[in-house]
């Protein structure tokens, strides 16, 4: 049934809030959904960014991958995250074929 109108029948389940301790799910019948729907689609994503303090015209949620899924989520811009994820991959790439060579790891027990 509909989280907001408990005599409707629920059409549509929406992920809402996800934290550390699970995400928030949300039942909407055809009206809150309809609702939603135009929400998003007339929502301003701007504001300032959270790592590089600039004001933006679009923003989205993302994690710092250091602090993994325990840490906040924070509002950034595209810029920023393509930096973040160019960095992770170079230091991934940095490994070069270490990271699949599991039969000369001495904590392997394969």
């Amino acid at each position: 049934m509909c989280d907001d109108h408990p005599d409707r029948p629920a059409v549509a389940r929406i992920q809402g809030e996800t934290d550390s301790f699970g995400s928030e799910m949300n039942d909407m019948c055809e009206e809150c959904l309809a609702a939603y729907r135009e929400e998003m689609k007339n929502a301003d994503w701007s504001g300032t960014c959270d790592w590089c303090k600039t004001r933006k015209p679009r923003l989205r949620p993302l994690r710092d991958y250091e602090v993994g899924m325990s840490g906040r989520v924070y509002d950034v811009w595209d810029d920023c995250t393509k930096r973040v994820e160019d960095e992770a991959r170079a230091e991934l790439d940095s490994y070069g074929d270490d990271l699949d060579d599991c039969e000369n790891d001495e904590d392997y027990d394969g």
